[in-house]
């Protein structure tokens, strides 16, 4: 009986965690901005469930939300190397997404010598919203950290050079413009970081709008673009590079590094007309600061200083997504699995309690 009390508490309390945010589908407003979104698409990669690594990564690649990048980019100038992009510079480590530059020193050709890493969303419906992400970069000389909005025809970037100093957020739309031969500061922009980017996580973060993308850096706003905004639908990526542009990246490495992804949230509409949001379950769209409060306070400490793994998970799985599209919410991935064997036990343990009055 005591066991069937335990299981039916445990039990309750991930039904809990599951419905979370059901109840916003009349969408996500955000004060600050007046903005107001249809849908949410929350992933944390903190994990303490003891699943070993290789386990992790068998997860990780099955992962169907997940699209990992697995091509050639041809060098674009004579004196610079392909970037060749393979799954398996993507896997989870330090209780994050690491995405690294892998460097064999065996090897004598460029496109054997250096594999870079690649993760964006499988969906490519999204359409304008609010994207930001907690990361950490490299310290490694000569790659490239991108977080960036992609659209065979165009691209929003943040970008972040490892050779730098003093560190810089770079902000672009492609196609770009130039001006006297150089980029145009139309739709090329950069910040100078008041901290070391490679040391702890920080917040990077842009707002997409018909005509508008405003950047931002730990919620603080840092550029904004009116020339060239994407307006077609499109999807969410992260990459790490080296390409050895003297002009750019700088480098090629000559060593591996890694950037790490604590999470990412994304708050926005989507160019499927049936997601739209319904409003059967609430009147009013919730407020983005309380929501992002909550998941702070779940899955991590908002302070860069920081993360805190999230003590209600029962299971502290690897990766966890919270996807919501008109009146519900879903926490995609091992969460259901843990919560179908949960339910399993419930049952079975309900029978054998039952089984001696039968």
């Amino acid at each position: 009986m005591i066991f069937f009390i335990v299981l039916l508490y445990i039990y309750s309390a991930m039904a809990a965690q599951i419905s979370t945010f059901s109840q916003c589908d009349c969408g996500y407003s955000d004060p600050a901005t007046s903005a107001t979104w249809s849908e949410m698409w929350h992933m944390n990669f903190e994990t303490n469930d003891g699943t070993s690594p290789n386990m992790q990564q068998q997860r990780l690649y099955a992962y169907k939300e997940l699209f990992f990048s697995n091509y050639i980019i041809n060098a674009k100038f004579n004196d610079s190397y392909p970037r060749v992009f393979r799954k398996e510079n993507v896997w989870i480590h330090d209780e994050s997404l690491e995405v690294s530059v892998t460097v064999d020193p065996s090897k004598l050709k460029p496109e054997e010598k250096i594999k870079c890493g690649g993760v964006g969303t499988n969906r490519q419906d999204f359409l304008y919203g609010s994207f930001k992400s907690y990361m950490r970069a490299t310290k490694v000389n000569g790659t490239v950290a991108g977080m960036f909005l992609y659209n065979t025809q165009g691209e929003i970037d943040i970008e972040l050079l490892s050779s730098v100093s003093p560190s810089q957020a770079y902000f672009a739309m492609h196609p770009g413009l130039l001006e006297n031969g150089r980029a145009s500061s139309l739709t090329h922009g950069n910040v100078e970081l008041n901290f070391d980017p490679s040391k702890d996580y920080h917040e990077y973060r842009f707002d997409w709008f018909p005509n508008l993308t405003v950047f931002y850096v730990d919620g603080v706003e840092s550029y904004r673009m009116t020339t060239n905004v994407l307006n077609l639908p499109s999807r969410v990526m992260f990459n790490h590079w080296t390409d050895g542009n003297a002009n750019f990246s700088q480098g090629p490495a000559i060593e591996n590094a890694s950037i790490n992804i604590k999470n990412m949230t994304f708050f926005f509409n989507s160019s499927n007309i049936n997601n739209g949001p319904r409003c059967s379950n609430s009147k009013t769209a919730c407020d983005i600061q309380e929501i992002t409060k909550s998941l702070q306070s779940g899955n991590q400490s908002s302070s860069a200083e920081g993360s805190n793994t999230d003590e209600d998970s029962l299971s502290n799985p690897f990766e966890r997504t919270k996807t919501t599209s008109n009146s519900s919410t879903t926490i995609i991935g091992i969460t259901n699995i843990v919560s179908y064997y949960i339910y399993a036990a419930l049952l079975a343990s309900i029978w054998l309690v039952l089984m001696p009055y039968s």
